[in-house]
Formats: C-alpha cells, structure tokens, sequence
C-alpha cells in the first residue's frame, strides 16, 4: 500500500491526475484509507483549480483578442492605405491597448466566478445575435471598407428560435466574424446566413471591385490562417474566382 500512495503522490505532482486517482482508488488497505481518501479529495481540488485555470486562460486570451483585433485592423488599414496614417488611427490603437490592460487586471477578480460558472442550455433568438455581432465586427471592417450583411430571413425560415448555449454560440459568431474580417481582401462584402434544418451558419466572402478595389480572391494562406483560427470548425464549401464560402456548424439546434 505505501507503494501506491507514493506513486499516487509522485503522479500528483506530474500533474496525471487520473493515474493518481486510479492508484488511490485501488487501495483497500483500512490503515490506508483515510490517508487515500484524503489524498484522493487534494487530487480532485488540483485538478479541478487546473480545469478553472484553463478556463480563465482561454476566456482571457478571447477578451482581450477582440481588443487588439481592433487594433490591429486599424493598423493593417494603415499598411494597406486605407486609413490615415494620423492621430486618430493611433488613438484607436492606444484606446484598444487600455481596454486589453483593463481586462487583464480585472480577470483575477472575476476568475472564481467564471470557474464556478455552470454551462446552462437556453432558447435565444439567433438572428438578433447575429446582428449584434455584425454591429462589433463593423468596427474592425470600417477601416478596410469591407460590408457585412445578413440574410435575416434564414433558409427555411429559421430565425424564430434555436436552443443551445448562448454563450458558447455567441463567441463561435464572433470568432468567425474577426476571423473573416482579418483575412479578408480591403472592399469585399462578407455575406451571413443560416441554415435552420442543418444548424449551419454559412459566410460567403465576395471580392468584385465594386468598391473601387481590384478584384482580390482570398489567398489560399490567408484562408488556411483562417480556418486555423476556427480550431478547424469551418469547412469550405466552394471557391470561385472571386468567392469564398465557408460553412461552419452552429452549437444550438431550431426548435
């Protein structure tokens, strides 16, 4: 049994916190078994303080991404000759570096309660959602002149209503939207709309110089750099001359 336990400890401080579980829970020795079980609860703290951390981290790393995205396609507007090379542009980017810091010094008070946090299935309308995602993405394609529209209607119909995580489904949208705004060439038009009977959201990226830009397709990089942005949850669909579309499936179901 001593055998068990040291190695259940050695495992612990690995960090393999099934390995170590799986020793402690082997151990059927009743001089042993306080010791086990205490051990055993250390181990699901551990791990659960390890689980709240990495939470914490990709939620920080998402925040304070939509920030410097801001910053960033100000700046990328500035190399492409699309923004002023002035005080205001270089406001903007001091404007998103504040708000990264502040989100960084606020995240330590928050991280208990984004841990404990439980994941809660909703009904909410996606539709709205999208427009509101638009609406902050606009900010990041004002610089590069790209429009962003949204067939609110939805194929078949499917704006009433959808269950799922909102949560979870709002930052799939956001990440998307700054994701395609990124790699996009400057004057195109980035197209929206979903598809009820198959949960998709469907994003067409279009480049016809009708902004007075030359037409452009998307580079086989830049959209490699997008779906690797996506955590390869995009699939492309179909690539035109001067097209793109992108379909990528929605965390919520119509109801």
């Amino acid at each position: 049994m001593v055998e068990k336990i040291l190695h259940a400890i050695d495992e612990t401080m690995l960090g393999s916190w099934r390995e170590a579980s799986a020793q402690l829970k082997s151990i059927d020795d009743a001089g042993s078994e306080a010791l086990a079980a205490r051990l055993l609860e250390l181990v699901d703290q551990l791990e659960q303080e390890e689980a709240g951390r990495s939470e914490q981290h990709a939620r920080l790393g998402h925040e304070i991404g939509n920030t410097l995205a801001v910053a960033l396609a100000t700046l990328e507007g500035m190399l492409d000759g699309v923004v002023e090379r002035d005080d205001v542009g270089l406001e903007k980017v001091h404007d998103a570096v504040r708000v990264a810091g502040a989100i960084l010094a606020e995240t330590g008070q928050e991280h208990g309660d984004a841990a404990a946090a439980p994941i809660v299935l909703e009904t909410f309308a996606l539709c709205a959602m999208i427009e509101e995602e638009l609406a902050a993405a606009s900010v990041m394609a004002a610089p590069k002149e790209i429009q962003l529209r949204h067939d609110g209607a939805g194929e078949g119909g499917g704006c009433t209503a959808y269950r799922g995580n909102p949560s979870r489904t709002r930052r799939l949208l956001r990440e998307v939207l700054q994701g395609v705004v990124r790699s996009t060439p400057p004057g195109s038009v980035i197209h929206l709309r979903h598809v009820a009977r198959d949960a998709m959201l469907v994003v067409t990226v279009r480049s016809d110089n009708s902004s007075g830009y030359p037409t452009q397709r998307m580079s086989l990089s830049a959209v490699a750099r997008l779906l690797r942005h996506l955590h390869d949850r995009a699939r492309v669909a179909a690539v035109e001359h001067s097209a793109l579309r992108l379909h990528i499936p929605l965390p919520a179901a119509p109801l």
